[in-house]
């Protein structure tokens, strides 16, 4: 399940329903035993957008201090 949240990319979906994928999969690893950080998942988003998102991805990863998924 690793391999799917890490390689999972926005593609043609809504930014708000690869969102839930992601948090889909991310509780699913959770319900599994193997949960991961805020931060993670927050990475792994910010990692499967597209290229028109660069300036809000740009802007998160240069931001200091904790951020939450509803924020990013």
């Amino acid at each position: 399940m690793h391999y799917e949240i890490q390689n999972t990319k926005k593609d043609n979906l809504s930014i708000s329903e690869f969102v839930l994928k992601m948090k889909n999969l991310i509780e699913s690893l959770a319900a599994a035993g193997q949960p991961l950080s805020k931060e993670e998942l927050i990475s792994q988003v910010l990692g499967g957008v597209d290229l028109e998102y660069d300036t809000v991805v740009v802007t998160i990863t240069a931001r200091q201090g904790q951020i939450s998924l509803e924020e990013a």
